[in-house]
């Protein structure tokens, strides 16, 4: 299995976390307090003489560990952005300022290098004039290392805040990173105001900034290396700390544990979620499930289902955020189906992972089930203003329900694999919009023409086409515009709308060789008493010749707008009943 990308990421900020840590400890740890004595010129001047070669390795060392500062908290900002972008751009902002000094404070012992090997300092100001400058040069650079420790200690806390906030550390870590920040400055109030008293404390007050950071590093390398189920192993150090071993599981959208249906475009970094109806469902025992979204324009809803169970309605934000979608939840094994509500034409919605905390372990995914449907549709299919109970029937996002429609509700009732390849206002020779169901029904981003879905994927037992609601109001709307676009000034003859028609199931039929095939049309008023409509389907389908092909009409609801949720059950009854009595399901 593919390592997911914030597993990447939490890999390179590992690394370059302990590059900084060895970096700067040698620089700062070894090489300065070898050279540097507090107010003893002399003896300052003789090491750095007699430790030329080292201390241009403190130089160099400085130099890179403010660059893989820098690199580190960049890496971390990509990782920790979606959870306050602001928090996120103060910690960048306060490394970027504790680098410059960490940079300038190198060029101060570079020049104390230059002026202790230079006769020329000691023949102008004298030996120990000379001596003087190097000291107070290297002063300069003391100072200003405690100096950079203030923002050394405030990165930390925006870091411990994202960490808190995010689903990817446990919250004890980003306490610890907190309170890790907030004793850097206590030794650094300590070391200008209480100079005696700090040199008493300083081991001692930052022993927490040293646990925090180290625990931070341990974290994300265990983090990163994890290439299957992303457990992340606690280490003794993390149990001393915290008290316990709190489990995480991190499921990338690849690991075989997440069972999808529905068009899926399947990135390297991520599922891209689309089409009404695509879920993804895990087994698992635990109390607890997170996931990581990005979320396009943020129009879209998704229905947290537990047990079989509606238990949340999520609308993600638009952007890269984790989210919680159930906690509490008792012993024992659960199953958990994220169910996308929503059309594409309400946005993409990308998923990297679902997180589970609390001791949680994984089972094995759903199982595919034996029996399989497709359905080809429009808004009626889609779920589209199903929820909407004022008579206005509002087709936005709040107000349409996949999961409630007649397909949805066909499919669970048979336990099958469940495809909606649906949008509102579409057609067959017409829509409300430039695409017809032709140009539409084998793609794999909607979007994109040419973006194709791979028909060897799925193979459906049974499709359902439920189209020519929306060219049953069109045709007869001469000044609109893709009438226009379509057909000119004059409408379709009965000979265009029928084989127009035949040749829409011929391209499924030559998709899907075995499937059966049912032609549907309904519930609005395309079925009402006196329509054409059902004639044209009953036509087109005698035309084919095939005795896998069937129809099956949906009685006129005889209400306004589109079909509710009590209707959308009648549309599920009458289908279920017809395949039971066709095909023995």
């Amino acid at each position: 299995m593919a390592a997911n990308s914030n597993k990447k990421l939490g890999r390179i900020a590992g690394v370059l976390y302990l590059l900084v840590g060895i970096f700067g400890g040698f620089s700062e740890g070894f090489v300065d307090p070898k050279v540097y004595v507090a107010g003893n010129a002399a003896d300052t001047a003789r090491n750095v003489v007699t430790n030329s070669e080292l201390v241009r390795l403190g130089v160099v060392a400085h130099l890179l560990d403010g660059t893989f500062f820098v690199f580190l908290a960049m890496t971390l900002y990509v990782l920790l952005q979606h959870i306050n972008r602001s928090v996120a751009r103060a910690m960048l902002i306060l490394v970027a300022l504790a680098t410059g000094i960490i940079c300038l404070n190198a060029v101060f012992q570079f020049e104390g290098l230059r002026v202790a090997n230079d006769g020329a300092y000691s023949g102008a100001f004298g030996v120990e004039g000379s001596n003087a400058l190097v000291l107070l040069l290297l002063d300069i650079q003391h100072y200003g290392t405690l100096i950079a420790q203030v923002f050394f200690g405030l990165w930390l806390i925006p870091l411990g805040y994202l960490a808190y906030k995010s689903v990817l550390f446990p919250k004890w870590l980003g306490f610890l990173l907190i309170v890790g920040g907030a004793c850097y400055l206590v030794d650094l109030l300590a070391a200008f105001l209480l100079p005696r008293f700090e040199q008493t404390i300083h081991t001692v007050v930052l022993i927490p900034s040293a646990i925090s950071e180290i625990s931070m590093v341990v974290y994300l390398l265990a983090v990163g290396v994890k290439t299957q189920k992303a457990i992340i192993i606690l280490l003794p150090l993390f149990m001393a700390l915290s008290g316990q071993c709190t489990a995480q599981i991190i499921l990338d959208h690849k690991d075989s544990h997440i069972h999808y249906m529905g068009r899926v475009d399947m990135k390297d970094s991520a599922s891209v979620i689309a089409w009404p109806g695509t879920s993804l469902t895990i087994n698992f025992t635990g109390s607890e499930v997170s996931a990581l979204l990005n979320d396009e324009r943020g129009d879209n809803y998704f229905n947290v289902v537990v047990d079989g169970k509606v238990v949340r309605k999520l609308h993600p934000d638009a952007g890269k955020k984790g989210y919680l979608l159930v906690s509490g939840l008792k012993a024992g094994k659960h199953t958990l189906t994220l169910f996308k509500r929503t059309e594409w034409e309400n946005g993409k919605t990308w998923f990297y992972e679902f997180t589970l905390n609390n001791g949680a372990r994984v089972m094995p995914a759903p199982a595919t089930a034996r029996h399989k449907l497709e359905f080809f549709g429009d808004s009626i299919t889609s779920g589209y203003a199903v929820e909407d109970s004022s008579g206005q029937d509002r087709g936005t996002s709040p107000y349409k329900d996949d999961y409630v429609s007649y397909a949805a509700l066909t499919a669970r009732h048979f336990g099958a694999e469940f495809y909606s390849t649906s949008k509102s206002g579409i057609g067959i020779l017409v829509s409300w919009f430039p695409m017809v169901m032709s140009g539409m029904y084998d793609r794999l981003d909607a979007t994109d023409s040419n973006s194709k879905w791979d028909f060897s994927r799925y193979s459906p037992d049974i499709v359902i086409v439920n189209l020519f609601q929306n060219d049953c109001w069109l045709t007869n709307m001469p000044e609109n515009e893709q009438f226009k676009a379509k057909f000119g000034v004059t409408a379709p003859k009965a000979g265009q709308i029928i084989e127009a028609y035949a040749d829409f199931i011929k391209k499924v039929r030559n998709k899907y060789p075995k499937a059966h095939i049912i032609c549907a049309l309904g519930n609005m008023d395309a079925t009402r008493e006196g329509s054409p409509w059902i004639g044209y389907i009953e036509k087109a389908v005698a035309s084919l010749q095939d005795k896998n092909i069937y129809t099956h009409f949906f009685p006129y609801k005889n209400t306004p707008g589109h079909p509710n949720v009590s209707e959308q059950e009648s549309m599920a009854e009458s289908l279920i009943a017809f395949i039971h009595e066709t095909f023995g399901w």
